[in-house]
């Protein structure tokens, strides 16, 4: 099982790059931040009914048979995206593994604005480690048992698809800026998950507080992506979203792993307040970069999508 875990990570780690190329290759320009708005949707919404699907499966099929019906649904899902018409490059301009790493790379270092966020990125990632791992213990022994942190796991799920369903409905002219703050939103559930007990009504404190970092998060999703799809060169855009995710995702099992043992040396609150000030600390001074703050003329050009 651990081995089949395993290639289901690498599996993950070779399509989640390739969704932006895909994009990319088949959408215009105009029509990309709904795209990418309704890619989230869908994702939100399947995290939503998925488990509760999961478990009727479950109850109804057995484990097995379940495992066996969400691999048809993943082979359905990889014949219809390889079944997609995309520019492919020309055989002659095809290198090899290394090389196209190189190039993918100095392609990213291009852009000093990407590097500054995905480095955002990674830390809002460990956060998130953090709170996933010290949170369900928090609600358990502090607000109230196991029903709470499925209520704040679900209200923060919901938020993020409300944001991704309403970031390309709002008149955002700076994009990368909104991003930047929405990501160190996340500061606020670590700071409340940190003090529990100093709130009136604690469990409703931190599910709000859950819920504006998510809504924040669900805001930028969409934003980032069609940022990067106009930004970044066509031929090299894969590539430069490998390095995002490579960033991005392996701070959060970091934050995993270190969680308990911080919290078992310094108590929950030291390790949950370490993240939130660098979580707020690292995704604001991307602020400082002119290039995050300006306006670029395509992204100038697009008007908001209508209610």
């Amino acid at each position: 099982m651990a081995g089949l875990a395993a290639l289901t990570g690498a599996a993950v780690a070779f399509g989640v790059p390739a969704v932006s190329s895909l994009v990319l290759g088949v959408v215009p320009a105009e029509c990309r931040l709904r795209v990418n708005a309704h890619i989230g949707v869908a994702g939100g919404l399947a995290q939503i009914a998925g488990p509760a699907l999961a478990g009727g499966m479950t109850l109804w099929l057995g484990p097995g048979w379940s495992f066996l019906l969400t691999g048809a649904l993943f082979a359905g899902s990889a014949v219809t995206l390889g079944g997609l018409v995309t520019a492919s490059r020309p055989a002659a301009e095809r290198a090899h593994f290394l090389g196209d790493l190189r190039e993918g790379w100095r392609e990213a270092r291009r852009h000093r604005w990407f590097l500054v966020s995905v480095a955002g990125h990674g830390v809002w990632h460990l956060g998130a480690g953090v709170l996933l791992t010290l949170g369900p213990v928090i609600a358990v022994r502090s607000l109230g048992g196991e029903p709470v942190w499925v209520v704040v796991a679900q209200a923060g799920t919901a938020a993020t698809v409300l944001g991704v369903f309403v970031a390309p409905r709002l008149p955002i002219r700076r994009p990368l800026a909104v991003a930047a703050v929405g990501a160190a939103v996340y500061a606020c559930p670590l700071v409340a998950f940190a003090f529990p007990t100093a709130f009136p009504a604690p469990a409703v404190a931190v599910t709000a507080a859950y819920v504006v970092a998510m809504l924040g998060v669900g805001v930028l999703t969409p934003l980032w992506e069609t940022v990067v799809q106009q930004r970044v060169e066509p031929q090299a855009l894969g590539r430069v979203d490998s390095f995002d995710a490579l960033i991005s995702f392996a701070a959060r099992p970091l934050g995993l792993a270190a969680a308990a043992p911080l919290a078992a040396w310094a108590g929950a609150a030291a390790p949950l307040l370490t993240a939130a000030a660098l979580v707020a600390a690292v995704n604001l001074a991307v602020l400082a970069l002119p290039e995050v703050r300006r306006r670029t003329t395509e992204e100038a050009a697009q008007p908001p999508v209508p209610v």
